[in-house]
């Protein structure tokens, strides 16, 4: 898989409610929605990672704080990806997190840095073909 780089600034993620969930979160990045009614939420201020069954309410936590495999930093929001599988841009570690649907994490990818000075700040969406919108 090979990402592919484009610079775009985005609107801010709208959130659905969480009233069904048992559990809340402290600050919501962005929620990727998923089949069966289950969705990946990433939590900023907790700097966490979950699944959300939606139909029992319940939330589980994927990965965890790290610098290994299945590990992150500062996850930002999840995006959908080819097989169903979810992306997610760490801000402190660079990379891609793979997710697979049922919540393990698939080897990382490195975005393309040497295109813009300074760095990536954070993705901001991705597009039927496979492209990763990120601010710069």
């Amino acid at each position: 898989m090979r990402l592919r780089l484009a610079i775009l600034l985005a609107s801010p993620v709208v959130l659905p409610a969480q009233s069904a969930l048992q559990e809340s979160f402290t600050q919501v990045a962005g929620v990727r929605e998923l089949p069966d009614n289950r969705a990946i939420v990433t939590d900023q201020a907790e700097r966490a990672v979950y699944v959300v069954d939606f139909s029992s309410g319940n939330r589980r936590l994927i990965g965890r704080q790290g610098d290994g495999p299945a590990e992150y930093r500062f996850p930002m929001a999840p995006f959908a990806a080819a097989d169903n599988a979810t992306w997610m841009f760490d801000a402190t570690r660079r990379l891609v997190h793979v997710v697979s649907p049922d919540g393990s994490f698939r080897p990382s990818l490195s975005p393309p840095y040497g295109a813009v000075p300074g760095g990536l700040l954070s993705a901001r969406g991705v597009d039927a073909r496979g492209n990763i919108y990120f601010e710069g």
